[in-house]
Protein backbone atom coordinates (compact mmCIF):
# COMPACT_ATOMS: atom_id res chain seq x y z
CA UNK A 1 0.00 0.00 0.00
CA UNK A 2 2.85 2.12 -0.70
CA UNK A 3 3.49 4.49 2.80
CA UNK A 4 0.03 3.46 4.50
CA UNK A 5 -0.01 0.59 6.30
CA UNK A 6 -3.19 -1.66 7.61
CA UNK A 7 -2.98 -2.69 11.44
CA UNK A 8 -5.15 -5.27 12.57
CA UNK A 9 -6.02 -4.99 16.60
CA UNK A 10 -8.17 -7.76 18.52
CA UNK A 11 -11.46 -5.29 17.62
CA UNK A 12 -10.77 -3.30 14.69
CA UNK A 13 -8.63 -2.55 11.21
CA UNK A 14 -6.60 0.92 10.90
CA UNK A 15 -5.16 2.62 8.24
CA UNK A 16 -2.24 4.33 9.45
CA UNK A 17 0.24 6.84 7.17
CA UNK A 18 3.46 4.65 7.75
CA UNK A 19 5.77 1.87 6.69
CA UNK A 20 6.71 -1.12 7.97
CA UNK A 21 10.17 -0.07 8.64
CA UNK A 22 9.11 2.74 10.62
CA UNK A 23 7.09 0.30 12.45
CA UNK A 24 9.72 -1.96 13.03
CA UNK A 25 11.82 0.95 14.51
CA UNK A 26 9.08 2.79 16.34
CA UNK A 27 7.87 -0.52 18.54
CA UNK A 28 9.54 -2.56 20.95
CA UNK A 29 11.82 -5.45 19.41
CA UNK A 30 11.49 -7.29 22.29
CA UNK A 31 7.66 -7.20 21.22
CA UNK A 32 7.25 -6.79 17.68
CA UNK A 33 8.88 -9.01 15.07
CA UNK A 34 9.16 -8.36 11.11
CA UNK A 35 8.63 -11.86 9.92
CA UNK A 36 7.49 -11.58 6.03
CA UNK A 37 8.14 -8.33 3.71
CA UNK A 38 4.26 -7.38 4.48
CA UNK A 39 4.39 -8.91 8.25
CA UNK A 40 5.02 -7.42 11.27
CA UNK A 41 3.51 -8.74 14.11
CA UNK A 42 2.94 -9.24 18.20
CA UNK A 43 5.48 -12.14 19.21
CA UNK A 44 3.00 -12.61 22.27
CA UNK A 45 -0.14 -13.34 19.70
CA UNK A 46 1.57 -16.50 17.76
CA UNK A 47 -0.50 -19.52 19.01
CA UNK A 48 1.79 -21.98 17.10
CA UNK A 49 4.14 -22.61 13.96
CA UNK A 50 3.74 -24.69 11.69
CA UNK A 51 6.31 -24.73 8.31
CA UNK A 52 6.62 -21.10 6.81
CA UNK A 53 3.58 -19.90 8.32
CA UNK A 54 2.06 -18.68 12.13
CA UNK A 55 -0.95 -18.76 13.74
CA UNK A 56 -2.35 -15.76 14.94
CA UNK A 57 -6.10 -15.57 15.87
CA UNK A 58 -7.20 -18.28 13.45
CA UNK A 59 -5.17 -16.49 10.75
CA UNK A 60 -2.13 -18.03 8.91
CA UNK A 61 0.17 -15.50 8.57
CA UNK A 62 3.55 -16.61 6.23
CA UNK A 63 7.03 -16.21 7.00
CA UNK A 64 9.61 -14.98 4.82
CA UNK A 65 12.81 -17.05 4.49
CA UNK A 66 14.64 -13.88 5.57
CA UNK A 67 12.76 -13.76 8.81
CA UNK A 68 12.08 -17.40 9.95
CA UNK A 69 15.78 -18.09 11.37
CA UNK A 70 15.07 -15.06 13.50
CA UNK A 71 11.88 -15.90 14.37
CA UNK A 72 13.13 -19.55 15.21
CA UNK A 73 15.39 -18.42 17.41
CA UNK A 74 13.36 -15.53 19.07
CA UNK A 75 10.77 -18.59 19.94
CA UNK A 76 12.93 -20.21 21.33
CA UNK A 77 14.00 -17.64 23.81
Amino acid sequence: MGDYVKVFTANEMLVCYSTINKLVNLLPADLFLRIHRSYLISIKKIDFMEGNYVKIAGKDIPVGQTYKEILLKKLMN
